[in-house]
């Protein structure tokens, strides 16, 4: 280091006053003060804890001299912007050799720079550990994302091998496993696994078909409706000594296996392995299970469809099993009340591409949803599976407002490759604090190419929330989505629908809104269940399309 000659004069002018210089050193922040000469004029004591040098051994320097790691980067230019230019600045940086992160604040004047340090690193560090957070929350997130695609490509499985291809195809790797097996009953009457291919061809033999009563873990788990959980080989040979013969053949040590059982039927086993041995974590379970319990409900679809299909027309059948899981029971929570209709256009399709649904978030917010896929007929009302079951996924991890959420599945849409157009309403209903002592409550609502809600107060009037809806799903996935809300009071009804509601052929739309709004003004004093009938009594036999309801009571303080 080079020595730089001191101006005296100015460093005692500097020193002058000892009030300020006791300032100087009480700061919380690290001071320098430089000449215009990029001398080291002043450093006071806690710039000597952060440097490691004493002002003795700074002072007088040259501050390239006695930092010269500072040269060429972006700390010497913002020190000479400000010289140069008089202007204050800030600067966040990493100076490694004291490996520290600061905030640095530049002051200038006539006579040089002012500098303070302030130590950041444990706001950095708080930062960068939210970061991995983040991160890891991102993997659960793409974990998830890939999760609800196999339940996508699920809901469009048609048979058992289907499921089975898609389980072990791509959905026990989802799971972060090595392999496993689906266990399915056979037509002889045993169990029949359908194992990775990645365990070899003598295990996929050997294991192909085994007897009803064998004493194998997934046919045991399958009979008995309860998971088995080998984690270890040893654990293994307890549990059946002819658990040898499948270590040695699949080279699998740790084994979990799932049954797959809906409504006390116990259709088969999801077995799932790992190459070395694995203690099955609650969180983990919970993931299992989960997969399972989808599997299950897929198989049992399945099941359901080709048992119907030896009684009745295979659309029929099709469309009273998918009624049956899609068109589910709506949530009632406490001070509210859901009625849901649907009336499907042709009698004898039972269902098409219209659905509602009423769904608690993973916040306990109350999410409202009524939609249409475009088309009438059984592609149609599987999509809208795939579409009803994606939102509900999105909507309940997401915990967002529902512009966000529709946003986030409309690009879903895209990416998973679900090429349909749908126009879909979405509202939360929310309460603050402020709002629950009075029974108010707040629905904020985004609108997809939607007919509007009808609100109907509890004093008889009506309001058409007839804001400017976004474009429908599967437009512009990168469509801007907006909120709207509205507050409603104890009594208030709001109404979603369909179009086939208000539409029909040959009459404009506007004169179909008018009749609704004033119908709906004539039906007040009904309750929620009773306004649905009416409706549905109104137009039936002359209404062209599906039509679903969703009604929405505001309980009265």
């Amino acid at each position: 280091m080079s020595e730089a000659p001191r101006d005296a004069d100015r460093h005692d002018r500097f020193r002058s006053d000892d009030e300020i210089t006791r300032l100087m050193e009480t700061l919380p922040a690290a001071l320098v003060r430089l000449d215009r000469d990029w001398t080291i004029a002043y450093v006071n004591a806690n710039a000597e804890t952060i440097y490691g040098r004493t002002r003795e051994q700074l002072v007088g320097l040259d501050v390239w001299d006695a930092f010269p790691e500072a040269r060429g980067t972006v700390i010497e230019q913002s020190y000479r912007k400000a010289m140069e230019t008089g202007e204050p600045g800030t600067l966040e940086v990493y100076f490694e050799p004291l490996d520290v992160h600061f905030d640095v604040r530049i002051w200038p004047d006539a006579e040089g720079l002012t500098l303070f340090f302030h130590d950041v690193n444990d706001r950095v560090r708080a930062q960068q550990a939210i970061d991995a957070a983040l991160r890891e929350k991102e993997a659960a997130a793409r974990r998830l994302a890939d999760l609800n695609a196999i339940a996508l490509e699920l809901t469009a499985a048609e048979t058992v091998a289907d499921l089975e291809g898609i389980v072990v195809g791509r959905g026990l790797d989802v799971l972060g496993s090595d392999g496993g097996a689906v266990v399915t009953r056979d037509e002889s009457g045993g169990w029949r696994m359908t194992i990775s291919a990645a365990m070899g061809a003598v295990t996929q033999a050997e294991y192909g078909v085994v007897p009803y009563d064998t004493p194998l873990p997934g046919p045991w788990a399958a009979r008995n409706d309860r998971a088995v959980l080998l984690p270890t080989r040893e654990s293994g040979l307890a549990f059946d000594p002819a658990m040898a013969r499948a270590y040695e053949n699949t080279g699998r040590s740790g084994w979990a296996f799932l049954p797959l059982t809906v409504r006390d039927r116990r259709l088969g086993c999801l077995a799932v392995s790992w190459t070395d041995e694995h203690v099955v974590g609650a969180e983990e379970m919970e993931l299992l299970e989960g997969f399972a319990a989808q599997c299950a409900q897929t198989l049992d679809r399945i099941r359901g469809r080709e048992a119907q299909q030896a009684m009745a027309a295979r659309a029929v059948a099709m469309s009273e099993t998918l009624q049956r899981s899609l068109l589910s029971a709506p949530t009632q929570p406490d001070d509210l009340a859901v009625a849901v209709r649907y009336r499907p256009a042709i009698r004898e399709a039972q269902v098409g591409g219209d659905w509602y649904d009423s769904f608690l978030t993973s916040a306990g917010v109350l999410s409202l949803v009524v939609g249409d896929i475009t088309g009438h007929d059984q592609q149609a009302a599987a999509v809208m599976g795939q579409v009803r079951n994606l939102l509900r996924g999105v909507a309940y991890t997401l915990g967002e407002p529902p512009a966000a959420v529709l946003g986030t599945l409309d690009r879903a849409l895209r990416d998973l490759e679900v090429r349909t157009y749908a126009t879909v309403l979405l509202a939360n209903v929310e309460q603050t604090p402020e709002q629950a002592a009075e029974g108010l409550r707040t629905l904020r609502w985004s609108n997809a190419g939607h007919p509007p809600p009808v609100v109907l107060r509890a004093d008889g009037t009506t309001t058409l929330l007839d804001t400017p809806p976004n474009r429908l799903l599967g437009v512009d996935p990168d469509t801007r989505r907006d909120d709207h809300v509205v507050l409603l009071r104890p009594g208030d009804l709001v109404l979603l629908y369909t179009d086939g509601l208000v539409e029909r052929r040959g009459i404009d739309l506007g004169l179909g809104m008018h009749w609704l709004t004033t119908t709906v003004a004539d039906l007040a004093g009904l309750d929620h269940e009773q306004l649905c009938d009416a409706l549905l009594d109104h137009v039936d036999g002359r209404t062209e399309d599906d039509v679903a309801l969703l009604a929405l009571m505001i309980g009265r303080s």
